[in-house]
């Protein structure tokens, strides 16, 4: 009965979470603008959810946003705060780029295999850069993968601008000689998004029924009791980021082989925060990260929409955009005292049964 309750609870404080953001949008909108709050959120909706471009464009961020969050969400269970996930994705998809143009020849489904495993690679090396200097040189980690975020982010713009860059006027690469299939046309959605399905199923699974998640829960809550019990805590936060990193690499491989099919300047900036900001927003619990995710993903594609067709401005979207994050992180809205809700629920069923 409990339980029962706790999640009627939790349904209640989602609706009414959802509620109070549009109000506050509403409200927004209302003093900074000349537009209709309603039209204005109808709009954000319509362009995050109706139409197979819509939709389908709101899923390939969803997908990338969902990996992140996964990738942050593993070196987080091992107590380590890993913000670097935007270069380790940059470079996964730099490494699958290369291999994509240079590989012209090999056959498609291997070729595809091959940019996937390049960007798994790319994603371990970047990664296990900030890890090696905390661990062993007790180097800040979330200084240490900031800075390694811009050095990726340059690093991917001069071989897009110099050796990769394909003969037109948009700062992209060639294009790859391999793609996978899309599964929503006109949008870019592939198959990548049933990888990414599967990749959040098994580590849902693995936190909770494996002795490496077991592990990995043991030494983020208490390094030193994993350490008094046989564990190696720098060994299994190392190979935590390493996951982590080939996470990130992957999901930056399938921007390039399954949703753009080049490497286009500058599209990885703000992905690697989106799924940070995700896995935060649910305290970093694997089984409701796709609710924050895909939020993220429809108020990132939704805003857009809403900019082209009312006259709600991008500052305007993107403080919407942010209030209903802010207020999704709230812990103690709409708090409720668990003891007295189940008291009363006692109460009342002894007085039916008198």
């Amino acid at each position: 009965m409990n339980k029962v309750l706790n999640f009627w609870h939790k349904i209640q404080k989602i609706v009414l979470t959802v509620l109070l953001a549009l109000a506050l949008s509403a409200l927004l909108i209302v003093v900074f603008t000349d537009e209709s709050p309603v039209v204005a959120i109808l709009a954000l909706l319509h362009g995050s959810l109706v139409g197979k471009l819509n939709l389908g464009t709101t899923l390939v961020s969803f997908s990338t946003i969902m990996l992140c969050g996964v990738a942050f969400i593993v070196a987080t269970k091992a107590g380590f705060f890993n913000t670097g996930l935007e270069g380790d994705l940059a470079v996964g998809a730099l490494a699958a780029t290369i291999v994509g143009i240079y590989g012209e020849g090999i056959p498609a489904p291997l070729l595809i295999i091959l940019c996937i495993l390049a960007g798994i690679a790319a994603g371990i090396i970047w990664s296990m850069i900030p890890t090696i200097l905390n661990v062993y040189y007790q180097v800040n980690m979330i200084c240490a993968c900031y800075m390694l975020n811009m050095v990726a982010i340059y690093l991917c713009s001069f071989f897009v601008l110099g050796p990769l860059k394909a003969p037109i006027a948009n700062p992209q690469s060639y294009d790859v000689a391999a793609t996978l299939p899309k599964i929503m046309k006109p949008s870019k959605l592939s198959i990548a998004f049933y990888f990414m399905l599967i990749i959040w199923i098994f580590a849902v699974w693995a936190f909770d029924h494996t002795t490496f998640g077991q592990k990995l829960k043991t030494v983020g809550e208490n390094p030193h009791f994993a350490k008094f019990a046989g564990m190696n805590p720098a060994r299994i936060g190392m190979i935590a980021m390493a996951i982590s990193g080939a996470v990130c690499g992957f999901a930056g491989s399938i921007e390039i082989v399954g949703n753009y099919g080049n490497f286009q300047e500058g599209f990885v900036i703000g992905l690697g925060g989106k799924g940070l900001l995700a896995a935060m927003m649910v305290k970093s619990n694997p089984k409701l990260l796709p609710v924050s995710a895909f939020l993220v993903a429809m108020l990132s594609s939704g805003a857009l929409y809403m900019q082209q067709v009312t006259g709600v401005s991008k500052f305007i979207c993107d403080t919407i955009a942010g209030l209903f994050i802010v207020i999704f992180t709230m812990e103690t809205l709409f708090k409720y005292d668990e003891n007295a809700a189940a008291l009363k629920l006692k109460a009342k069923e002894r007085k039916n049964n008198v």
